[in-house]
C-alpha cells in the first residue's frame, strides 16, 4: 500500500527500486506488449532541447507509464519542466502509474502544422490493446487532468499522420471510389467519376450572413461566416431519399483523395456510416472500424492526439443520420456526438446527412446549433439530368441521346429523374431494353419487376402478392389525414416485409422512441412507390369497395399518382375514376366539393385537374371512350391551351385520336364543332404528330396557333401534313418561334399543302434572308392568301438582297405586315414594285424600319404605282424632312389613301412647317401624326389645318415638354375637329388638374367617342406609386360616354369643372374618379352628381372619403339610374 504521508515528496534525482515481484510482473508485461525498456526509452528520447523531466519529491527506482489498455512503457529519468507540473504523494519505492499524455512540443511548431523533427524518427508503435470504448463513461471526461496513457511525441503523430492519410485515400481511390448504383443491386457498381453528376445546392441560411441560395458546387460550404467573420465548420445535407446525399459525400472523399483543389486544406478526411454507431462510439474507434485495415500498423493513440491537436485539418463525413440510433441519454464527449454539437474538437469540420424527417432532431439543442449551414440536396437539374445520363452511357453515346430526348419528351419522366435514384432506374431499364415505356404505370411494372427479379427467386404472382400485400399498408398511409409515410414492421405481413426490404423497396431504419425503446422505422424508397403499390391493391377491389374508399377523399387532386396508376392499364377503374373527376370537376356542383385554393386561381385549378383526367385517359390506354360529359368539356369550340407540357399535350391529343377513331355516332359532332386551337407557350412534342389523326374529323376548323411553343422545322411539317385534311382552315399563327431560324427550306414547303389558309404569321421568328426568300417563294403557290405578317424578323441588317418579287404572285393579298425587319431602302423599293401588281392590297405597314430614313428618293416613285392603297404605315422610321416632302407629294397620287401613320423630325416654332403636307392629308379618315410639336401655337395651327379634312374621325399627337400647362391656348380650338371621333395624346406631361380645359373642348365635340391620354413619365404622386398608362378620359358606348380618370390624382377642384362641363352632354352613363383625394371637397364637386340622370356607374376606390363624405354622396346621386357603386379601399 502506498504511504499515504501527504508531507513525503519525491526527489528528482532519486531512484525508486522495485522489489523482485514488481520486477518480474513488469517483464511479464513487457513480454505481453511487446515493448522492451530500450525500445520505451527510444520512442520517449527527445532532443536535448526539447528533454522533459518529473519533478518529485522521491527517488523512483522506476517509472511505468500504464495506459487504459494495459499497455506498461518502462523507462529511465523523464524530465517534464514547468510551472504546472502535478504534485505526486507516493512512497519511497513502489510503482506509480501516470495517466497523462506528455508530448514535446517545440517552440516554433505553427500551432495547425505538424513539424518535422530533425533526428526523431517514429518508432513501431505498441501493440494496440483493447478498445477505449470500452471505458467507464459514466464519470465525466476531463482529459487534461487525468492520468496519462503514455507518451506521444510530435514524430509518432506526423508518422500516424501519414499513414493514416495514405490509407485514406488509397480506400477512397479504389473500393471506395466504386458507387452501388442502386441499393439493391450489389453487383451493378459504377466509378464515381464516371456517375457523379453535381446536384442542386440550396443553402437555407441558418446561421450565416447570406440568405437562401443556389450553390456552384459543394465546395461554397467551406466558405461560409458568421457575422463576425468566423468560419462556420458545422453544416447539414438534408434531402429526401434518392437525392444523392450520399453519392455526394463519397465524392468528397474521392476529391480529397485525388488531390483536388477543392479540399486541399484537410490532412485527413473521415467518411463514415453512422447507421455503424453507436450512442457512445468515439470517433477514432469508428475509424479503425469502418476506414482502416484490421491490421493497420498505425499507432490509435498518436493518430487520436493528431486529432485533438490539429482539428482544424480534419474534416468528418458524417452520412445518414437518419440512420442512426438515438439517445435521450446524456451523450458521451469523446463520442462522435460530441464532436457534432461542439463538446470536443470544436475547431474540426463536421459535415452531416438527413433526411427531412430527423432534420428537427439533428438541430436540436443536444447536437448541432448555431451557426452552422443548412444545405437542401434538391436532387438534378434538367442539365445534371443530361450530365448524368451522358457519364452512365459514357462508351454508349447513342444510346445516352437517346434516353435525355425520352426524358425531356415527358414532363412526368423529367419531374420523376430530378431524383437520381429514379434517375437511376431509367438508366437501368434504358440499358436493358433500349427504350421507356409510354406511361407512367408501364414504367414503374417494369421497374418493380426489374428490382424483384435481381434480387428474389419468384414468379410473376409472388410478386403480385407482395406489392398487393404492401399496397395494403401504403394505402392507409395516403389516405390518412397526415399521409403517413413512416410505418411500424407489425403494420406488414411479415413474408411481404421481408422480401420488400431484400429487394429493397422498403427501407428499414433504426428509430427510438418514448422510454427508449429501440423500433424498426419502415419506409418506401419513394413516395410514388407507395402510391404505386396502393394502387394495385385498388384494383383488387370490388367496384363498391373502389368507390367506397374514394368517397372519403375530399381533394381527388391531391392523388395524382395514385389516381393514374389505379387507371393504368385498366379500364374498369379508369372509367369510374374518370366519372368521379368530371362529377367534382366539370360539373356545377365542383365549387361544393372542391373549393379553390388560395394559392391557384379558378381557372388555374380548372386547368390542373383537366390535364389530371387526360391523364388518367393516357394511363389506361382504353379503347373505350371516355364518359361523353368529360369529352364535352374538353372538347370545346375554341380549344386554348397554355403552358402546357409535352405530357399534357400528347393526353389531350390521345383523347381526340380515342373520339375520332370511335365509331360511336355521339362522338361525331364533338370534334366537329371546333372552330380554333390555340397553343401557347406549350412544349408540343408529339402533338403536332399526333394531330393528323383528329385534324380530319374537326371539319370546321378554322384558325390554329402555335405561338411561343419552341416548334422545329419538323414539327411545323407535321402541322401542315396534318392539318392538310382541315378544308376549312384559314388562319395558321406560327409567331415566336425563333426555333425555326435558318430552316425555312426545310419546313416552309409543306406550307404549300394548305390550299384553303388566307393569313399567316410568323412574326418574331428570328428569320434571316435566305429564310424570307424559301418562304415567299412557297407562300407564291398559295392563291388564296390575303394576309401575311412577318414583323419582327429583324436579322435583316439591310441585305438588300431578298427576292421580294415572289410577292407578285400572290395574287390575293390585301395586307402585309413587314414593320420592325431592318429594311433598307433597297428593300422598301422592291416592296412596292411587286405590290404594285397587287391589285387587291390595300394595307402595308413599314413601321420600325429606321434604316428607311432618308432614303424616300429610292422608293417613293415606287410608291406613287400604288393606287390601291387605303392604309400605310411609316411610324417610327426616322424619315427626315426631306423624305416626308417627297412622301406628301407620292401620296398626292394615291387617291384611296385614308389612313397615314407618320413620324416626323420634331416640329419648332414654325407654323408653315408642316403644311406642305398636312394639306395632302384632307381626305384621310384617320391620320396619326407622330412628330413631336413643341410650341403652342405651332399646335394651334396644326389642329386649323386638319379641320378642314371633312372626313378625318381619327387623331394622334404627340406632346413635348414645351406644351406643358398650355392647354388653356390650344384646347380650344380642337372644338374645330368637328367629325373626329378619337382623340389620342402620346407621352402627355402636363398637370392633370389642365384636363379640365380639355374636357371643357371634348365637351363641345359632338362626335367623340374617345379621348385617350397614354402619359410616359412617373411625374405625378399616384396613390398606387405606378404610372399612369393610357388613361381613357372618355370613351362612347351603347347609350352615352364612360368618363375614365382613375390614377389622376385630381384635386376636387379640378374634378368639379370637368363634371360641370359633362353634365351639359346629358350621356355620361360611367365615371371613375379613383385615385383622387376628394375628401374635403365634396361641397364642391358632389352637387352635379344629382344633374347625371343618366349615370350607371361610379367608382370612387381609393379617394380617402370617410364616412360622413360617403354619406352625403350618396344623398346627392339620389335614386336617378345609378345601378352600381364602388366606394371600397376608402378610410
Amino acid at each position: 500500500m502506498a504511504d499515504k504521508d501527504p508531507r513525503k515528496r519525491c526527489s528528482p534525482t532519486q531512484e525508486t527500486q522495485a522489489s523482485g515481484n514488481q520486477q518480474q510482473e513488469t517483464e511479464r508485461k513487457q513480454a505481453n506488449t511487446g515493448v522492451t525498456q530500450n525500445e520505451t526509452r527510444q520512442m520517449v528520447q527527445a532532443r536535448p532541447e526539447t528533454q522533459v523531466s518529473l519533478d518529485m519529491a522521491s527517488q523512483l527506482t522506476q517509472l511505468t507509464l500504464e495506459s487504459k489498455s494495459a499497455q506498461i512503457c518502462s523507462t529511465g529519468s523523464v524530465n517534464v519542466p514547468g510551472d504546472y507540473n502535478p504534485s505526486f504523494h507516493a512512497p519511497v519505492s513502489g510503482t506509480v502509474n501516470i495517466h497523462y499524455n506528455v508530448t514535446a512540443n517545440p517552440k516554433d511548431a505553427p500551432p495547425n502544422q505538424v513539424p518535422e523533427i530533425p533526428g526523431c524518427s517514429s518508432t513501431e508503435p505498441c501493440t494496440q490493446g483493447p478498445s477505449p470504448s470500452t471505458q467507464d463513461t459514466s464519470q465525466p471526461f476531463k482529459r487534461h487532468h487525468q492520468v496519462p496513457e503514455r507518451v506521444v511525441t510530435y514524430a509518432e503523430m506526423h508518422t500516424a499522420a501519414n499513414s493514416c492519410e495514405a490509407a485514406l485515400k488509397s480506400h477512397y481511390k479504389s473500393t471506395g471510389s466504386y458507387v452501388q448504383m442502386i441499393p439493391w443491386v450489389d453487383d451493378d457498381t459504377k466509378h464515381i467519376m464516371d456517375i457523379y453528376t453535381t446536384l442542386l445546392l440550396e443553402s437555407m441560411g441558418e446561421g450565416v450572413v447570406c440568405s437562401r441560395l443556389e450553390l456552384e458546387s459543394y465546395q461554397d460550404i467551406f466558405f461560409f461566416k458568421t457575422k463576425e467573420g468566423d468560419a462556420i465548420k458545422r453544416a447539414i445535407l438534408n434531402g429526401l431519399a434518392g437525392r444523392g446525399k450520399s453519392t455526394l459525400v463519397d465524392k468528397m472523399a474521392y476529391d480529397w483523395a485525388a488531390f483536388s483543389q477543392a479540399l486541399r486544406m484537410f490532412k485527413l478526411v473521415f467518411v463514415l456510416k453512422m447507421c455503424a454507431l453507436e450512442h457512445n462510439s468515439e470517433l477514432i474507434d469508428a475509424i479503425f472500424d469502418q476506414l482502416l485495415d484490421h491490421d493497420t500498423k498505425i499507432d490509435r493513440l498518436a493518430l487520436k492526439e493528431f486529432i485533438h491537436s490539429y482539428p482544424n485539418g480534419i474534416l468528418v463525413l458524417l452520412d445518414g443520420f437518419d440512420e442512426f440510433t438515438m439517445s435521450t441519454a446524456k451523450i458521451c464527449p469523446e463520442s462522435v456526438l460530441g464532436i457534432i454539437n461542439r463538446k470536443i474538437c470544436r475547431e474540426c469540420w463536421v459535415v452531416v446527412t438527413t433526411r427531412p424527417s430527423h432534420i428537427n432532431s439533428l438541430m436540436s439543442k443536444q447536437l448541432i446549433q448555431d451557426p452552422f449551414t443548412h444545405v437542401l440536396v434538391s436532387g438534378f437539374s434538367s442539365d445534371n439530368i443530361q450530365e448524368y445520363v451522358t457519364r452512365f452511357f459514357s462508351t454508349e453515346p447513342v444510346s445516352a441521346v437517346g434516353l435525355v430526348e425520352k426524358i425531356q419528351s415527358s414532363g412526368v419522366s423529367s419531374d420523376l429523374a430530378k431524383s437520381p435514384m429514379l434517375l437511376l432506374l431509367m438508366c437501368l431499364l434504358w440499358r436493358n431494353n433500349g427504350s421507356l415505356p409510354e406511361t407512367t404505370t408501364r414504367l414503374y411494372d417494369q421497374a418493380i419487376q426489374y428490382v424483384f427479379r435481381r434480387k428474389a427467386d419468384m414468379s410473376p404472382e409472388e410478386m403480385s402478392d407482395v406489392v398487393i400485400a404492401l399496397g395494403k399498408v401504403a394505402l392507409v398511409g395516403l389516405l390518412s389525414p397526415d399521409q403517413l409515410l413512416c410505418f411500424g414492421e407489425r403494420d406488414f405481413e411479415k413474408s411481404a416485409l421481408d422480401a420488400a426490404v431484400k429487394v429493397g423497396i422498403l427501407t428499414k431504419q433504426r428509430e427510438i422512441g418514448q422510454g427508449l425503446k429501440v423500433y424498426n422505422s419502415i419506409q418506401f424508397i419513394h413516395k410514388t412507390i407507395q402510391e404505386y403499390c396502393a394502387a394495385k391493391y385498388l384494383h383488387t377491389l370490388s367496384e363498391d369497395e373502389f368507390q367506397k374508399t374514394f368517397d372519403k377523399v375530399d381533394r381527388l387532386d391531391e392523388y395524382e399518382y395514385l389516381l393514374r396508376f389505379c387507371c393504368g392499364d385498366n379500364d374498369a377503374c379508369s372509367q369510374i375514376i374518370l366519372r368521379m373527376l368530371e362529377r367534382c370537376f366539370f360539373t356545377e356542383q365542383k365549387e361544393a366539393y372542391a373549393p379553390v385554393s388560395k394559392m391557384l386561381s379558378r381557372e388555374q385549378h380548372e386547368t390542373r385537374r383537366t390535364k389530371l383526367a387526360l391523364s388518367c385517359c393516357l394511363e389506361s390506354q382504353s379503347k373505350t371512350l371516355p364518359p361523353v360529359d368529360f369529352v364535352s368539356s374538353v372538347l370545346t369550340t375554341e380549344i386554348s391551351l397554355s403552358d402546357w407540357d409535352r405530357d399534357s399535350l400528347h393526353a389531350f391529343s390521345f383523347v381526340m385520336e380515342s373520339v375520332a377513331i370511335s365509331t360511336k355516332k355521339e362522338t361525331k359532332p364533338y370534334l366537329a364543332k371546333v372552330q380554333s386551337v390555340n397553343l401557347q407557350s406549350c412544349k408540343v412534342g408529339k402533338f403536332c404528330e399526333d394531330l393528323e389523326h383528329s385534324a380530319g374529323a374537326m371539319t370546321n376548323l378554322e384558325q390554329v396557333n402555335l405561338v411561343r411553343c419552341s416548334l422545329t422545322a419538323t414539327n411545323v411539317s407535321n402541322v401542315a401534313s396534318s392539318l392538310s385534311q382541315a378544308t376549312t382552315l384559314t388562319k395558321l399563327d406560327l409567331s415566336h418561334n425563333k426555333t425555326l431560324s435558318g430552316s425555312a427550306n426545310l419546313w416552309s414547303p409543306s406550307l404549300t399543302h394548305l390550299k384553303s389558309l388566307k393569313s399567316l404569321t410568323l412574326k418574331y421568328c428570328s428569320l434571316m434572308p435566305e429564310d424570307w426568300r424559301q418562304v415567299l417563294l412557297s407562300l407564291s403557290e398559295l392563291p388564296g392568301l390575303i394576309e401575311l405578317d412577318l414583323s419582327s424578323n429583324n436579322e435583316m441588317q439591310c441585305s438588300g438582297n431578298i427576292c421580294f418579287t415572289h410577292l407578285r404572285y400572290c395574287k390575293c393579298l390585301q395586307r402585309l405586315d413587314v414593320s420592325n425587319c431592318s429594311l433598307g431602302g433597297t428593300d422598301v423599293t422592291q416592296i412596292f414594285t411587286s405590290v404594285s401588281y397587287l391589285t387587291g392590297l390595300v394595307e402595308i405597314n413599314l413601321s420600325l424600319n429606321e434604316s428607311i430614313s432618308g432614303s424616300a428618293s429610292q422608293w417613293s416613285n415606287q410608291l406613287e404605282d400604288c393606287k390601291h392603297l387605303k392604309k400605310l404605315n411609316l411610324k417610327h422610321c426616322s424619315l427626315t424632312g426631306g423624305d416626308l416632302m417627297q412622301v406628301a407629294a407620292s401620296l398626292r397620287k394615291i387617291p384611296n389613301l385614308m389612313e397615314l401613320y407618320l413620324s416626323s423630325p420634331d416640329v419648332e416654332g414654325d407654323p408653315v412647317a408642316p403644311r406642305c403636307y398636312l394639306e395632302q392629308m384632307k381626305p384621310l379618315h384617320k391620320f396619326d401624326i407622330h412628330c413631336r410639336i413643341t410650341s403652342a401655337s405651332v399646335l394651334k395651327h396644326v389642329i386649323e389645318l386638319l379641320s378642314s379634312a371633312t372626313n378625318l374621325v381619327e387623331l394622334n399627337l404627340i406632346f413635348s415638354y414645351q406644351l406643358e400647362n398650355s392647354m388653356a391656348v390650344w384646347c380650344p380650338h380642337l372644338k374645330q375637329l368637328k367629325n373626329l371621333r378619337r382623340l389620342t395624346f402620346d407621352e402627355y406631361r402636363s398637370e392633370l388638374q389642365d384636363l379640365s380645359h380639355l374636357a371643357l373642348a371634348v365637351g363641345q365635340m359632338p362626335n367623340i367617342q374617345e379621348c385617350v391620354i397614354s402619359h410616359e413619365y412617373g411625374v405625378f404622386d399616384f396613390i398606387t406609386n405606378t404610372l399612369l398608362s393610357e388613361t381613357n378620359l372618355v370613351a362612347i358606348t351603347n347609350g352615352g360616354i364612360i368618363l375614365n380618370l382613375s390614377g389622376c390624382s385630381l384635386s376636387g377642384e379640378a374634378i368639379d369643372t370637368i363634371l360641370e362641363t359633362m353634365t351639359k352632354r346629358g350621356d355620361l352613363i360611367e365615371m371613375n374618379l379613383s385615385g383622387s383625394t376628394l375628401t374635403g371637397y365634396k361641397a364642391v364637386w358632389y352637387k352635379h352628381l344629382k344633374n347625371l340622370k343618366l349615370l350607371r356607374k361610379l367608382v370612387l376606390r381609393h379617394c380617402s372619403l370617410n364616412s360622413q363624405d360617403v354619406k352625403e354622396i350618396r344623398e346627392a346621386l339620389g335614386a336617378g339610374s345609378l345601378v352600381e357603386v364602388d366606394l371600397s379601399q376608402n378610410e
